[in-house]
């Protein structure tokens, strides 16, 4: 939204932050409370089976990412007779999403992806030095966990003016800079675009002031970045946001998120700050919809499920897959031994494992392990073209992350 940065930084910009998310609490109230009531996973999932029932299939075969994890879980408490496979990539553990098991922190805080952020990025870093200059122009500047953190730091005083590659200009601040590289962070084919942005945001952030400009070369820039500048509405839906609201716990003291934030970058800096304001809206819309289900999560699928993780995840942190894969009687996890949110377009193994299970039903050994087709920095051959950093994340999706996948 124009003039609000993804995350506060300062009491001034958390006053100001505090004060949107209530006027867009109260504004979705004026124009959408009858739409909301009926907003939760639960009918989602309701939805689906009608969706199975019309199209004559006896049971459902589903494949959920992110957010769809908990669907799937949703779905088979729900309709556990009515399962045929279930592929779920990126869980989205249903505990900590409804916060059901009595976390009365913020559903931001609660789903660890300030962590996961932040465990993604010091595999960022790692492979841009494994990679060296030649393949990852960051590390020309030094050790590259050493060059972003300086970067970070200085654009807290000093945000840089990044000329896009349609002529005009963007102010590049420290909420933007980190809200840009977690997102960023989710699909490994763009990391080399993350990493020549860093490097010219370090060099200019580091010119005297007046002189705090960078130009980049059209085509490399991190997609979320170049959607980010082709917002021009004052305000963009957030619809597909909201679902937390209405069936998730909230902390219930809207007024206390500086200090979740404080608290959540000690344990993860920048990435634990930025989505631990995440639902702050959520507390100012007292709307639930009494269909919604919030547990218990033991789940009876008599069939096979399928359950991936990806070791170094930003949005659904690894930690989860196991607890997630333990709510299923028979859940076969199979680990993407790599790095993004989810399998999508990175792992050959994976897709033919996922293929093989959804056609045949061919399940495989639970503890599985498949590898990535490549490491972020390696060059691609010329037949191909990588994928953009964010290229997975719909342009609608950028506030809340790994909720609205």
């Amino acid at each position: 939204m124009a003039g609000v940065p993804g995350f506060p930084l300062g009491q001034a910009e958390e006053r100001q932050f505090t004060v949107f998310n209530a006027k867009l609490a109260a504004a979705c109230l004026t124009t959408s409370p009858d739409r909301l009531r009926h907003y939760s996973t639960a009918n989602v999932a309701r939805d689906m089976d009608l969706l199975r029932q019309s199209v004559g299939d006896a049971k459902l075969s589903y494949a959920g990412y992110s957010y769809g994890t908990y669907l799937g879980a949703t779905y088979a408490r729900l309709f556990p007779n009515k399962v045929r496979a279930l592929v779920l990539d990126g869980t989205l553990l249903p505990s900590w999403y409804s916060g059901s098991d009595g976390d009365t922190r913020p559903v931001g805080v609660r789903l660890r992806q300030g962590e996961g952020g932040a465990e993604v990025l010091a595999q960022f870093n790692t492979e841009c030095k494994k990679a060296g200059p030649d393949a990852c122009v960051l590390a020309k500047l030094g050790d590259p966990a050493t060059v972003v953190k300086n970067l970070f730091q200085r654009l807290k005083t000093n945000p840089v003016d990044l000329t896009m590659p349609d002529g005009s200009t963007l102010k590049v601040t420290y909420a933007l800079a980190v809200q840009i590289t977690f997102f960023s962070l989710y699909s490994p084919a763009g990391w080399p675009d993350l990493a020549g942005l860093l490097a010219e945001l370090s060099v200019a952030s580091d010119a005297p002031a007046g002189r705090r400009t960078a130009a980049v070369a059209a085509g490399k820039l991190p997609q979320g970045l170049l959607e980010w500048n082709r917002r021009k509405e004052d305000y963009v839906s957030v619809g597909n946001s909201l679902q937390p609201c209405i069936e998730a716990r909230q902390s219930g003291r809207p007024f206390a998120y500086p200090a979740y934030a404080d608290a959540a970058d000690q344990a993860a800096p920048d990435f634990g700050r930025f989505r631990a304001w995440v639902g702050q809206t959520c507390e100012f819309l007292p709307v639930r919809d009494s269909d919604a289900f919030l547990g218990p999560w033991k789940l009876k699928v008599k069939s096979p499920v399928l359950v991936f993780g990806t070791r170094y995840d930003p949005a659904t942190p690894y930690q989860a897959t196991r607890p997630y894969a333990d709510l299923y009687p028979d859940a076969r996890m199979v680990t993407l031994n790599g790095w993004g949110h989810t399998t999508i377009q990175k792992s050959a193994c994976a897709d033919a494992t996922i293929t093989a299970y959804l056609v045949k039903l061919q399940a495989p050994a639970d503890g599985a392990v498949c590898q990535p087709d490549r490491k972020p920095f390696d060059q691609l051959p010329m037949a191909k073209s990588p994928v953009p950093a964010g290229a997975d994340v719909p342009a609608g999706v950028q506030r809340w992350g790994g909720l609205g996948l």
